[in-house]
Parts: structure tokens; sequence; C-alpha cells
């Protein structure tokens, strides 16, 4: 279990006039050329002046940079705009103010380096040969003119001296005017100005000379501009009016959400105070409503979503508000995404997605490991959220796996609470929420192992590790009473978990009630912890041979995880079947003493092999009475007869225990995501390989692979391997061939 951040923080309703999205789009595309119109580009980096990340252009040519704080109009530019191969078409692009603004998009052009480069060299030459023709011509009249004494010889001199030196001129502009003719973007032009930019690039400028007297005069330009201008200037200082005013009500406007966030903050407060969940879920959700991109807000939400309301759906909402946020003004590896990855992946833990929690996590750590020297609660979360999932293992693990995964999952989710605490312990400053965290689920770890050791009657043992789960309980519920009001669920769920540790079954079950009576004061009545402490409470008088009790307490657990998680959620189908198990208890009247759950709690006190088979046979004598009504009971023993058989290394028996049991399971039609066929099933392959029964495994294997339970190309190719090894001892095993030959010719590798 792992408890979600918890930020107290309140505010109240008001119709939000501010600008809902703060996000400045914009598209990037490449420069529209006569003969090629320009398209979008991907792949392009921008990034706004002050900020560390940029965002990238998609294959639309799209981007959206997050503009917080922003109003329209207000100033920005651009830091970096970036892409291999292509530059900015016009310069001053980055350093310009730009007006931000949620309606119009800011768009880029770029040009390919090698395009700019060829369009270049392309006029120049063009350019040049104009240049150069029009000199000769020139200069063969000069020539005629002094020929024919039109003009004197110092008259033909001067005027050469003047061509040659206007030549020389024209040809150091060409280099310039190349290079503004190749940034024109032709898609910004008509079909004129198109075919006059084009004849001047192809050098035929008297045909651009006639077409340019024909759009335009300069003097009536002239005029018309000054016209324009005079407008303009009149309408900027009308529009300049209207935006100081407009400035000064979105101010306004601002300050009185601000206001509204306290109101709610205090109502939100005395809400909790009062565990009055309904009023306090109005506020924190309302004030996450009031601005959507407005990322602390959301978080705050969803988190109280999660940890008080267990409504993981709208829960699950407001956390990927948050990484969309975040994503929007960040790159994949920016620290600040660590915990909105975090809180992600936890909801999904809670809703047993264990799978994509990891990816989440993973995720996480992947962009902490990009910075090793920081150390942060980030990195205190990570740890506890890995912890959650290596506990989780054993539910999770595939049916094709052999090992057994308790005890390495334990000792792993261990270790992860472990480094927890001990970053904690090295940061300056750790709120209470994580270091109480920590404390937690190390004590839940040293619990479970306080069980096994109970289990195996290590009397020693188990003192020792109820006394240290106890002491991190207690140090987790100190922890969490320097915020009594914020962490009161999480102190409500250690006294449960503490409850645990009790040494006898009394004082378990009273202080089990207690826990259930703070539990409701904080949660009401819906919550999975409170539906694990009424579980609880159902054990407690299981142990009593109180049925009645036991059945309604569990019933009780059962509609509340029926209602948050569904029906086919496993902890849903753990209550159902805990009920279906009490019913069968008392159809067939079994005594305590030929109870499963009893015998195999004998043997572990006693080893005592031969007392623990004729219990078990007597057991099997009074169930099969009832084999057409019952199921579960009767898996049970003959589970806990191969447990037995396995820890006595009488491996064939247990071949045959597991067996017989993993059929019992089959008979009731179990989905793929079965966690207690999957669990029966990986015990079974483990006692086979104990028993070297490959011949039994390999059959069993091939029936899950037939029946779509094992799936996956990297199971059913290692099945097959571990086939043709076998067969190469035992060739005439012709079960294992014709199966062999059947999955082999339908999943080639």
């Amino acid at each position: 279990m792992r408890k979600n951040r918890l930020i107290v923080l309140v505010l109240l309703v008001i119709e939000c006039l501010t600008a809902y999205s703060q996000t400045q789009q914009g598209y990037v595309k490449t420069l529209g050329r006569p003969d090629k119109k320009g398209a979008p580009l991907s792949g392009v980096s921008v990034r706004v002046k002050g900020e560390h990340n940029p965002v990238l252009s998609k294959d639309n040519g799209t981007f959206s940079m997050l503009m917080a704080g922003k109003r329209n109009g207000d100033a920005y530019s651009l830091q970096e705009v970036q892409k291999k191969g292509y530059e900015l078409n016009e310069r001053g692009v980055i350093g310009r103010q730009y007006a931000y603004s949620d309606k119009v998009p800011l768009t880029i052009v770029m040009v390919s380096s090698v395009q700019l480069q060829a369009d270049k060299q392309r006029i120049e030459n063009n350019a040049f040969k104009v240049a150069e023709k029009n000199y000769k011509a020139k200069l063969e009249l000069l020539e005629k003119q002094k020929a024919e004494s039109v003009i004197t010889e110092e008259r033909y001199r001067k005027e050469l001296l003047d061509l040659q030196d206007k030549f020389e001129k024209y040809q150091l502009l060409i280099d310039g005017l190349a290079e503004h003719y190749a940034h024109v973007d032709y898609d910004e032009l008509d079909e004129k100005e198109r075919e006059v930019n084009s004849s001047i690039e192809n050098g035929e400028l008297e045909r651009a000379d006639s077409l340019i007297k024909t759009l335009f005069d300069p003097i009536d330009a002239l005029k018309r501009n000054k016209e324009a201008l005079a407008q303009l200037n009149q309408q900027i200082s009308e529009a300049n009016t209207i935006m100081e005013k407009a400035n000064e009500d979105m101010a306004a406007v601002l300050r009185q959400q601000e206001k509204d966030a306290n109101y709610l903050y205090q109502l939100y407060t005395i809400a909790l105070s009062r565990f009055d969940n309904d009023k306090a879920l109005f506020y924190i959700t309302t004030r996450a409503e009031l601005d959507t991109t407005n990322v602390k807000w959301q978080y705050d939400a969803s988190n109280f979503l999660t940890d008080n309301r267990a409504d993981y759906t709208e829960a699950l909402k407001y956390a990927e508000r948050c990484l969309t946020i975040e994503e929007l003004q960040s790159n994949d590896d920016s620290l600040r995404m660590v915990k909105y990855l975090n809180q992600i992946g936890t909801i999904l833990y809670y809703e047993g997605e264990y799978e994509k929690a990891r990816q989440y996590h993973v995720r996480a750590q992947k962009i902490l490991d990009a910075y090793p020297s920081v150390l942060s609660e980030d990195v205190v979360d990570t740890y506890l959220c890995f912890g959650n999932l290596y506990d989780a293992l054993p539910r999770t693990t595939s049916i094709s796996g052999i090992d057994n995964y308790a005890v390495a999952s334990r000792e792993l989710a261990k270790e992860a609470f472990e480094n927890a605490l001990k970053t904690c312990e090295k940061l300056p400053h750790v709120s209470p929420y994580y270091l109480g965290g920590c404390y937690y689920n190390l004590g839940y770890i040293l619990e479970k192992e306080m069980f096994f050791s109970k289990a195996k009657n290590d009397v020693t043992s188990y003192l020792d590790k109820n006394k240290k789960a106890r002491m991190y309980f207690e140090k987790a519920i100190e922890e969490w009473n320097k915020d009594e009001i914020v962490h009161a669920g999480y102190i409500a769920t250690a006294r449960m978990q503490m409850a645990m540790t009790a040494l006898n079954d009394t004082d378990m079950l009273k202080q089990h009630s207690e826990a259930l009576e703070l539990l409701e004061k904080v949660y009401g009545d819906l919550h999975p912890n409170i539906a694990t402490c009424l579980m609880n409470i159902a054990d407690a008088y299981g142990k009593k041979d109180d049925l009645a009790n036991s059945y309604a307490f569990y019933q009780k657990a059962y509609d509340i995880r029926k209602k948050i998680f569904g029906e086919k959620h496993a902890s849903t189908l753990f209550c159902k079947r805990r009920l279906e198990r009490i019913k069968e208890i008392e159809l067939v009247k079994l005594p305590l003493k030929y109870n499963p759950g009893n015998i195999i709690e004998e043997y572990w006190k006693t080893k005592d092999y031969d007392k623990t088979l004729k219990n078990i046979v007597k057991s099997k004598e009074m169930l099969e009475e009832y084999a057409d009504s019952i199921w579960i009971l009767p898996m049970e023993l003959y589970e806990n007869w191969g447990i037995v058989s396995n820890d006595q290394k009488k491996y064939a028996d247990a071949v045959e225990a597991y067996s017989t049991a993993v059929w019992i399971k089959g008979q009731t039609n179990p989905e793929k995501d079965d966690v207690e066929f999957q669990r029966l099933s990986k015990k079974f392959i483990e006692v086979c390989n104990n028993a070297k029964d490959y011949h039994t495994k390999l059959l069993f294997l091939y029936n899950l692979v037939q029946a779509d339970f094992i799936n996956t190309e990297e199971a059913i190719n290692d099945i097959i391997e571990q086939s043709e090894e076998y067969l190469k001892y035992n060739p005439d095993d012709t079960e294992v061939i014709k199966q062999y030959k059947i999955v082999k010719e339908k999943y080639a590798r």
C-alpha cells in the first residue's frame, strides 16, 4: 500500500473569465517556391525565452507552448527554433517580441539550407547574365557614338568609367538581391505577384518592369500608405484604451479568483476537520475546474479523489491533466514530470492495473536516473511506488513462470522501502507524509514476514518481527500526527494494520473494531481500506468459529469492493470466494480441526507429517459427501496436501495433489487473469520441476497454450525449447511429441 500525496488547498466556486488555455498554438512550414508549395515541417525544436525545455512540432507542423500566466496581448519571444538541415527563412525571429494569443497561431517559416543555396546560386547567375548583357549593349552604344563623333573623346571616357563603376557596384549587390529573392515565400503571393518575382529571379527584368507598372503607382502608394497609417494609429489608440480596460478587468477577475481560492481553502480545511468528505470533494474539484491548466490544482484534486474517495476514474482524469500540462512546457526528461507519472502509476496500481502502473513508474525512474545527484521527495515517492509493485509480484507474474515469487518479491519490496527511508534521512527537510509513508510500508512488509514466521511456528522470529512492525506503525502515526487533519486517513489505516500485530484474537478483534470506527469517521462508508478492515474483522470471527459474524462482515466488504472496483476485480473476487467458502463450511458442518486452513497451520507448528496426512484424509472423506455442491474447500485441501508433501520432499505426492487442485479450479472456468488459477498453476509447475516430472509439466503447459492462457511468443518459444531438450532424452514420449508438433506448427517461430 502506498499513500498518495495530500496537500490541503481550498477555493470558492466562480465562473472563470480568464483565458482558459494559456497555450500559444503554432505552425511550422517550409518556404513556398515557384515550383513547390510550402509543407508542414515536423521535428522542429521551438523554445520560448526563459523556458528550459523546448517543444517539438508534430507531423502536421503544429506545436503548442504553455504560457502560464499570460494574457492576450502579453509579449513573449523565442529563444530557439532549430531543425537539422533547415534554417529560419526570416532574420530576427529569435528575440522578436510576439503578442500572446489564445486564438491566433504563430507561423514560422523554415527553408532547407540546400534549397536556399541552390536558389541563391540560380538567381545570382541569372542576375549576372542580365547585367553582363546590359553592360555589353551600353558599351556598344558608347563605341558607336564615339565612332560617329556623337560624343567627344573626353565624354566617352567619362561615361565608360561611369558604366564600369555601375557594373561593378551592381555585381556587389547581386548577392544581396539573390538573398532577398531566395527567401520570398510564394505561398504569401497572389498570382500577379508570383509572376513578377519569378520574372526577376529568372532575369526577365523588362517583363517584370512592365508587370509592376500595371499593378503599382509609387505616388498613389505613398498617399494610400499615409492614409492607412493614420487610420491604423487611430485604431491602435482606441484598441490600447480597450486593452487597458480589459487588462484592468482581467486583473480584477484574477484577484477575485485568489480571494475565492482562500475562502475555499478555509472551507475545505473545515470540511476535513469535520470529516465531511462530500463538501471537501466539492471544494477541491471546483478549484481544479476554475483553471484546468493550473497543474497544482489538478494534482490536489487527484490526490483527494484517490486517498479519500477511492474514485480512481476521476482521480486519473485530474492526474492525466497534470501530465499533459507538464508535457506541453517540458521535454520527456523533465524532473517536474516525475510526480505526475508516479501519481498516474499509483492510481493504476490501486485499480489492479499493475503492468500499466509499472510502465509509468519506470518512466519516472528513467528521468531520475538522468539526474543521479538530485535527491528529492520524488525519489522517495518512486521507491515507494516500486515497493508496492514488488509486493504485488506474486499476483502479477505470468503462469509460465516456475519460481516461487512470494519471498523474492517481498525482499525486493522491503529493499525499495528501505531505500526510500535512507533517501529521507539524507534530505535536509522531508514532509511528514513521505517519512510516515516509509515507516508504514516497512511495518507492512514486516507484518507479512511476521505471519510467515507464525505459520512455521518460529516463535522467536514472530515476536521479533511483531515488535519491529508495531514500532514502524507507531513511528508512521507519530509523523502523520504532525498534521492530523491532513493525514487522518493514513493514521486510521496505520491503526488498522497495527491491529494485526495483536498477540491474541480477542485483542485483535477489539483493535480492528476501533480502527473501523476511525476509518468510517474519516472516509465515510465507501473506501477500500474500510473493506480491508471489515475483512480483518471477518477473519477474526472466523478464527473464533463465529461463521455468522464472519459472513456478515465479508458481505459488507464485498459490497464495498464491488461498488468501487466492479465484480471482476481481483479483490472483489477474493471477497466473493470467502463468502462461498463460509457457505461450504456451514453446509458440510466441518469441524475446525479438519478445516483445510487449520490443518496447514497445525502442520507448520508441529511438522508432524503423519498426523497431518491423517487429518487430510479425514477431511477428504467428509468433503466427498458434498462433492457436487462444493469446490473451494476440496481445492484448498488438495493444495495444502501439495504444500505439505513438497515440504517433506515427497514430490510425486505433491504433483498429484496440485494436479487435483488445479483440476478442481479449472472446473470453474477461470479467466486468464484469475489470480488464484495463476498461483496454483505456478506452484504445480514448481513441484513438477522438483519431482523432475517434465512429462506432466510439459503437457500441462501445452494445455495452457491451447486454452490461450499462455499466448506470448517468448513464453511459447520457451516451452518449445524445453520440449526439444526433454525429447533428446525421451524420444518415445508420444504424448509430448504430439502436443509439441501441434503447438510448433500453430505458433511457428
